[in-house]
């Protein structure tokens, strides 16, 4: 039999080619994978500041509590804007109901009631505002939450730039 150099799977063993065994190869394979993962480990950060590796597990109560924080100050922020958007549907639906209701009436007496009841509606809308402000709808949460992005990755480039 020709010996000859079997590079790809057994690049230390020379043998000839039935002599490779499986178990050596795999082997040789796996030695290698390991040397690779310990050469490059898995070294990610979040934010440059938590480690992204096994030892997150330490910090696991401490995002558990700032993760119950944050959802707790969320959903107190904000429950008042989605129950108002809400309602504001509702008093929506009320208007298509009352004209609805004027359209397809006979009565004098009750076409009138019914129109005074719109009119009412729609000059007193039903609208919320913060300090005359800022207006208390769904809009806040999308708002509130760009303004905190935003914010937070100005931060992160001033202490960036502040590090030079």
């Amino acid at each position: 039999m020709t010996q000859r150099k079997i590079a790809h799977s057994c690049p230390n063993l020379t043998m000839s080619v039935g002599e490779c065994s499986v178990d050596e190869c795999f082997r040789f394979e796996l030695q290698t994978a390991l040397q690779y993962v310990r050469l490059r480990p898995f070294r990610y950060t979040l934010c440059r500041a938590v480690p992204l590796d096994i030892n997150l597990l330490h910090y696991s109560d401490l995002f558990l509590g700032a993760l119950l924080t944050l959802l707790h100050s969320k959903v107190m922020i904000y429950s008042p804007a989605v129950i108002l958007e809400v309602t504001i549907r509702e008093v929506e639906k009320i208007k298509a109901i009352l004209t609805t209701q004027i359209l397809r009436t006979s009565d004098e007496c009750l076409r009138f009631e019914l129109q005074t009841a719109l009119q009412y509606v729609r000059l007193r809308p039903f609208r919320y505002t913060l300090c005359r402000a800022v207006p208390l709808d769904i809009n806040l949460l999308f708002t509130s939450t760009a303004f905190c992005i935003t914010y937070v990755i100005v931060a992160l480039q001033v202490t960036h730039f502040a590090a030079y």
